[in-house]
């Protein structure tokens, strides 16, 4: 009667040494991503805050040059030609749209604040809050305006993919309470 021996090669001594190699260099080998073979790096807070703060001087600027002075040059140059704007009252508009209806405004003042900031490159996302005083349409204006600016990052320079305004209102005014 034959028996089946497995003989062991490699005595338990080896066998342990092999194993605290692979740990430590699984331990200590930077993670590579698979698909590019580079190095994940963490995300530098500052490029962060750096990128926000320069959309956010974009967009005030694009705005006020907009709102305020009718000058459409800088929209028209960072605006994607696909751009999509949807208007408080829920039209949608092109960007020939948007830049041929600037002469609709008649707006003495406005300002800006920003709520919300998310940047998943190549992709920019600010949120804020408008209050214009003036006439859009011969139609006097004061109101309250939440907007959305959608940049993306194309060739190394933010352009506008889409912007949206909501007014600002409260729900008894929308829903009859």
């Amino acid at each position: 009667m034959k028996q089946n021996v497995i003989v062991n090669y490699y005595p338990l001594r080896i066998r342990i040494k092999w194993s605290f190699l692979l740990l430590f260099l699984i331990i200590s080998v930077p993670r590579v991503e698979a698909m590019d073979n580079k190095r994940i790096e963490k995300v530098d807070d500052s490029e962060i805050v750096y990128v926000e703060e320069q959309l956010v001087r974009l967009n005030t600027e694009m705005l006020e040059q907009y709102t305020l002075h009718h000058n459409t040059q800088l929209n028209e140059e960072i605006m994607l030609d696909d751009y999509i704007f949807v208007a408080s009252i829920g039209k949608i508009e092109s960007k020939e749209d948007v830049i041929n209806t600037v002469g609709n405004l008649n707006i003495q003042s406005a300002s800006i604040t920003y709520n919300e900031f998310r940047h998943h490159d190549p992709t920019a996302v600010l949120v804020g809050t408008l209050h214009m005083e003036g006439f859009i349409s011969n139609i006097k204006v004061n109101a309250r305006m939440r907007f959305m600016s959608v940049f993306i990052n194309v060739d190394d320079q933010w352009r506008l993919m889409a912007r949206s305004f909501s007014p600002i209102v409260h729900p008894s005014v929308l829903y009859g309470q």
